[in-house]
């Protein structure tokens, strides 16, 4: 697994707020020197209004397929 991009609050906004302001697109640079082949790459929104509670916070995954 690798990670190559991760948004979270700042300049006084959650990348949620960012995410819907930019009609929920967000890009990304996939590495160079990432080997030629088939790659999943994975969208996650976690969600924390209800993580006040245990077991509240919600995931929300998307998956695609990258073919290099």
């Amino acid at each position: 697994m690798l990670q190559i991009s991760q948004d979270t609050y700042s300049g006084g906004k959650w990348g949620n707020q960012r995410l819907v302001a930019n009609n929920f697109t967000a890009a990304v640079t996939i590495p160079s020197k990432l080997a030629a082949g088939n790659y999943l790459l994975r969208h996650e929104n976690l969600a924390l209004h209800g993580a006040t509670s245990l077991n509240g916070a919600q995931f929300y995954p998307v998956c695609s397929t990258y073919i290099s």
